[in-house]
C-alpha cells in the first residue's frame, strides 16, 4: 500500500505580484508533495511502529531521531520547467536552472481548515530578481526543508548546501510545482508568495 492511500497532504502555491505602479494580480494553483514530503511530514506525526509509516517502504524518510531537527524553512523560486514528479529531491532538481532561494518570512496555522501557511517576499530589487536587470520567467517554485545550523560550520549557505552525506543536516524537498502561468518578476515588481499545506 502506498503511503498516499495512508495519509492525505494537498499544497497549494499562491502569487500576489504588485507592479511599480501599484497594479496587482493574484493567483494560485495546486503543488505536488514529493516522496521526500510525505516521509517527511510521517516521520513528524506518526510513530515508527504505526502501521503508515511502516509502509513507507523505500521512501526516503527522515528519521525519528532527526525529526526534531527538521523545519519547514525555504521557498525557491526558479527557472526549470522539467516536469514535477514524485522521486524530485532537493539534491536532484537544485542544479537544473538558476534559482534563488529564500526563508520562510511568515508561518501560520488557520484553525478553520488545519491549513498551514508559509510566506516569503520578494523585494523590488535585482537580488529578489531570477535574471536581475535582465529578468527572467519564473518557471518553477519549491518548498524545502532543513535542520537545524551547525554551529561549528562557517556559514548557512556552505553547510546546507554541500553534497549529500558529507554534512548531517541536507535538505528536503517538501513540495516542487511548474507553473501553468510562468511570469516575470521584473526588479521594479514585489511578490509575496504563500504556500499553503493542509492535512487530511
Amino acid at each position: 500500500m502506498n503511503l498516499s492511500d495512508k495519509i492525505k497532504i494537498k499544497g497549494e502555491v499562491t502569487f500576489k505580484v504588485t507592479d511599480k505602479d501599484g497594479n496587482i494580480k493574484e493567483w494560485s494553483q495546486p503543488n505536488l508533495v514529493t516522496n521526500e514530503g510525505l516521509g517527511f511530514f510521517a516521520s513528524k506525526i506518526f510513530d515508527r511502529k504505526s502501521l503508515t509509516y511502516s509502509t513507507i517502504g523505500s521512501l526516503d524518510v527522515v528519521p525519528n531521531s532527526d525529526t526534531v531537527n527538521y523545519y519547514i524553512s525555504d521557498i525557491a523560486f526558479g527557472t526549470s520547467d522539467s516536469p514535477a514528479a514524485l522521486t524530485d529531491t532537493f539534491y536532484n532538481k537544485n542544479p537544473h536552472g538558476t534559482k534563488i532561494r529564500k526563508p520562510v518570512t511568515d508561518i501560520a496555522l488557520n484553525e478553520k481548515d488545519n491549513s498551514f501557511y508559509y510566506q516569503v517576499d520578494l523585494r523590488a530589487i535585482a537580488g529578489d530578481t531570477l535574471g536581475g536587470e535582465n529578468a527572467e520567467p519564473i518557471k518553477e517554485v519549491l518548498l524545502i526543508a532543513k535542520s537545524n545550523f551547525i554551529p561549528t560550520a562557517t556559514s548557512e549557505d556552505t553547510t546546507f548546501d554541500s553534497p549529500v552525506g558529507s554534512i548531517a543536516n541536507p535538505k528536503k524537498l517538501i513540495c516542487r510545482t511548474v507553473l501553468q502561468q510562468p511570469f516575470t518578476k521584473y526588479v521594479t515588481d514585489r511578490v509575496t508568495l504563500s504556500w499553503k499545506i493542509k492535512l487530511g
